[in-house]
């Protein structure tokens, strides 16, 4: 009796290993996806800055226009940098998982 409850116990614990490990896996593959679409958004807004820049020294462009557009490449830069951050996390959790680190 004691032996199938320390039986059923260890199974338990490997399925939620497995189960953690799996789920960290997972977000860790979504948050590069993520990830690869908010550096290709830095990128194009880092180039509308370069435009506005651009058109506002030939007089094509208003300064608020430059501002708004610097403004929208710092919201991307941060949006990516929290993407960075949380991607960081999970393979944090994935190594905990794995039984790497400490409690």
């Amino acid at each position: 009796m004691v032996s199938q409850q320390a039986e059923i116990n260890f199974k338990q614990s490997v399925l939620k290993a497995v189960g953690e490990v799996s789920d960290a896996l997972v977000q860790i593959q979504k948050l590069e996806e993520q990830q690869k679409t908010a550096e290709g958004l830095v990128r194009k807004s880092t180039e509308a800055v370069q435009k506005a820049d651009v058109l506002f020294k030939y007089n094509s462009a208003t300064y608020v226009e430059v501002i708004l557009t610097q403004t929208n490449k710092l919201q991307e830069e941060l949006d990516l940098a929290s993407l960075k951050a949380q991607r960081l996390n999970a393979i944090t959790t994935l190594y905990r998982s794995v039984g790497g680190g400490w409690q």
